[in-house]
């Protein structure tokens, strides 16, 4: 029995040693020897013609792999085990998705956030707050458009349109608190900058800073004190713009400097003569003519700027005759407003010793046996205007002005008429316009002249101007 043993075991090695030594065996029992190419005798799977399987192996032995078999990005898993990116390994199925753009997870789609769908370069993902508009995506510059360019969940407030016009401040509104203020919108009487071009119309501007500006109604936006319902003073300008000037009175206090109250005519102060009577008066008392006569006075001394005399005339029947309302006068001679019916004019002369040169002159018609009020003022740097009114003393008829310069100084007054020409009621006004302080509680005027037109030894006249 153990020589039977020693056999059997003597056996079993001598085939083995036999199999060893034939490269032509079939292992693996798959129909297929090394010798017939069988590239993995032990296993059956492995073999010429055998079909690829997805093991990272060389099933059909022709000496690689099948395609997709391999873990190029050894992220655990290969093409054919479903990995759609295997040079990636942060994709394959399973995978986290990622904002890149990619299907990580390999399910066959992108998520909606993670395409740039715009082609600006970020996704919804990355931050774009409006994957719509290629314009809008964190760091965008601001544009003049009212949206969050740059995502940072904030509009500039110069991009905001507050007062609903339709133009934001950065588009060119330069007042978006005004609905009326906007580029191109029309110009209106508002002291506004409406159509946002740089500058106020020229009738807006309240150059003058009285709060009316001329599309409002100032007649003269050089001065304060002028627009309308001002206050009206003296000052030659027309401060409530209702189109009159210094009316009302403002200007003047005026009072009879002669009233030809004298039987024969004239008495002290005047030099020179005249005939007083009831057929010459205006006014129902007297009044005179001078005929030949010049008459005239220097105890009172007019010739300041905002001085005037006036002076009542009736021309003649006949529609001869002058009369002569004279300034600076003295015994040398004097200057003179005339109204002339004989030539049919209105005139200034000068009237040394009395005698006549006449300066510049107006056509002016004069009915005959008609009161006329004459008038003469002094606007100051030696110009004189004199004036001509109707018989109800108020509606101008005619004016004439002359500049005498600097000859033109302080003087005396005087008169003259002829041929039947009458005069009554001369009287002078002191100019209120340097002393006008304003109104008073009752309303009236008040004046803060040093001193008035008087006559002499008459309070309540005219005396001498204090210089």
């Amino acid at each position: 029995m153990k020589h039977l043993a020693f056999l059997v075991a003597g056996l079993a090695v001598l085939s083995m040693r036999q199999e060893a030594c034939n490269p032509c065996s079939d292992a693996d029992g798959d129909g297929y020897t090394t010798c017939e190419g069988d590239c993995n005798d032990a296993d059956g799977a492995i073999h010429p013609g055998a079909e690829e399987q997805c093991d990272g192996l060389d099933n059909d032995c022709d000496g690689a792999t099948g395609i997709g078999e391999v873990d190029n990005d050894l992220d655990g898993v290969s093409l054919c085990e479903g990995d759609c990116d295997d040079q990636n390994p942060a994709v394959y199925p399973g995978a986290g998705e990622q904002c890149d753009g990619l299907d990580d997870d390999c399910d066959g789609t992108v998520p909606e956030d993670e395409l740039d769908a715009d082609g600006d370069g970020v996704a919804p993902c990355a931050g774009d707050c409006n994957d719509r508009d290629a314009t809008i995506y964190p760091g965008a510059k601001e544009l003049c458009d009212g949206i969050d360019n740059d995502c940072d969940g904030s509009i500039s407030p110069e991009e905001l349109d507050r007062d609903g016009d339709g133009f934001s401040s950065c588009a060119g509104d330069c007042n978006d608190d005004s609905t009326a203020a906007f580029p191109g919108a029309p110009e209106q009487c508002d002291g506004q900058d409406n159509d946002c071009d740089g500058q106020l119309s020229e009738d807006e501007a309240d150059r003058d800073g009285d709060g009316v500006a001329i599309c409002a109604g100032d007649c003269d936006d050089t001065q304060a004190q002028v627009y309308p319902d001002a206050l009206e003073v003296c000052d030659r300008l027309d401060n409530d713009c209702d189109g009159s000037t210094d009316e009302d009175g403002v200007c003047h206090r005026c009072d009879v400097i002669e009233g030809f109250e004298a039987g024969t005519w004239p008495e002290y102060p005047w030099d020179g003569g005249g005939i007083v009577g009831e057929e010459f008066a205006h006014d129902g008392v007297y009044g005179y003519t001078g005929e030949e006569f010049w008459s005239y006075r220097t105890d009172i001394q007019v010739g300041k700027p905002g001085d005037l005399l006036s002076m009542w005339t009736r021309t003649s029947a006949d529609g001869e005759g002058r009369m002569y309302l004279g300034f600076d006068a003295d015994a040398a001679g004097a200057r003179s407003f005339v109204i002339a019916p004989n030539t049919g004019d209105i005139r200034f002369q000068d009237n040394p010793a009395y005698d006549f040169v006449s300066l510049g002159s107006i056509p002016q018609t004069f009915s005959t046996s008609t009161w006329y009020r004459m008038e003469v003022e002094f606007l100051g740097e030696g110009v004189v205007e004199g004036r001509l009114f109707s018989e109800d003393g108020t509606t101008l008829l005619n004016s004439i002005a002359e500049n005498f310069g600097d000859e033109l100084g302080m003087g005396g007054i005087a008169i003259r008429s002829f041929f039947g020409v009458a005069g009554d009621t001369l009287s002078g006004c002191a100019s209120f316009a340097q002393g006008l302080t304003g109104a008073s509680a009752s309303g009236e005027r008040t004046a803060t002249t040093s001193s008035s037109l008087r006559r002499s030894g008459q309070g309540d006249d005219f005396a001498n101007r204090d210089e």
